[in-house]
């Protein structure tokens, strides 16, 4: 557990947590010291946090893009210790899930005291159901990338139609970013809980098929994003659009896009494209088997920190490990 302060130098490397700080961060295997610059590499879970009334805008940048820090009031209650509770969901890295509460350590929090408390943080919402999630992507093959599949994940309890579902490939390493690919999932259905792999003839588990055999996703700089709803039409050529988009993946398998990671044509398009989000590197070198960009522990749209480099897994459960555990309330000053 890390506390960071609001430059982003770690203050505190272990239980200790200090009223100057302003976010608390989980991570799974990697190694941390005091005086490290905060990162969002191998992060499971965090929350950014404020008792002056303020907004750190680096961190919450960084850790829970596109939401407001939640404030610590010292006046919400004369009589109890309060803390920072998760009463909203099990979503990680949400600011907006915790509420001002009594604190209740080692027990279940107390979600009823809270109201007049809690911050008045919205989630940033996909524009349409979120239930259907861009799950795994694997965009580069040994030799002739005749196994490049896009799997999608059914969150939810029940089948679902995928009439509705549009999924259109960007090319982002053009003056103006624009769509080489549209497919759209009309006739499609997905089983509870399940996947829906579209891939290349040679693909264990496809449901669907590219029109080509090979060479179907991009190496260069390039994205993946999936729309809901048939009000915008969708087509070759297009520029970017974030309307009706419920996720999106950015990505590129050329460590030379790397070198150049902060030119302006690579930034024009995150910014179109996934605003306050990262790159993801595909390295070809990881291993001499297929590896794919896996969803692991996070299951909200739009997060780049959510995938991993890890053995291709197509209409399987992604080979991501044991799930660390998330935070699930913060006290502060007693």
């Amino acid at each position: 557990m890390l506390v960071f302060k609001d430059d982003g130098d770690v203050i505190s490397s272990d239980a200790e947590i200090k009223v100057q700080g302003n976010a608390i961060v989980l991570y799974y295997g990697r190694e941390i010291w005091a005086g490290q610059i905060a990162s969002s590499a191998f992060m499971v879970d965090a929350i950014v946090h404020d008792n002056g009334g303020r907004n750190d805008v680096g961190l919450l940048a960084l850790l829970t893009p596109q939401q407001n820090a939640v404030h610590e009031d010292s006046d919400f209650s004369e009589r109890d210790d309060e803390s920072m509770s998760r009463c909203g969901g099990t979503t990680q890295a949400a600011n907006y899930q915790f509420t001002l509460a009594v604190s209740t350590p080692g027990e279940v929090n107390d979600c009823t005291t809270g109201v007049t408390g809690r911050p008045r943080i919205a989630p940033v919402e996909a524009q349409g159901p979120t239930d259907i999630i861009i799950n795994e992507v694997e965009a580069d093959n040994p030799k002739q990338d005749e196994q490049e599949f896009i799997e999608l994940k059914n969150l939810g309890a029940m089948e679902k139609s995928l009439d509705q579902y549009t999924l259109v490939l960007y090319a982002g390493n053009r003056a103006t970013p624009s769509a080489y690919n549209v497919i759209p999932l009309t006739g499609q259905t997905i089983g509870a809980n399940g996947y829906f792999v579209i891939g290349s003839s040679q693909v264990p588990n496809a449901d669907m098929n590219f029109a080509q055999a090979k060479n179907n996703l991009q190496n260069q700089i390039a994205g993946v994003a999936l729309y809901y709803g048939k009000e915008t039409p969708f087509n070759i050529g297009m520029p970017v659009t974030k309307i009706n988009m419920v996720d999106a993946i950015a990505y590129t398998t050329r460590s030379s896009t790397l070198k150049g990671y902060k030119g302006q044509k690579l930034q024009n398009f995150m910014n179109l494209f996934v605003p306050g989000q990262t790159l993801i590197f595909e390295d070809p070198a990881h291993t001499k088997e297929n590896e794919s960009m896996s969803r692991c522990f996070f299951t909200d749209s739009f997060r780049s920190n959510s995938y991993q480099l890890l053995a291709a897994t197509p209409g399987k459960l992604n080979a991501c490990g044991y799930p660390p555990k998330s935070i699930d309330k913060v006290i502060i000053g007693g």
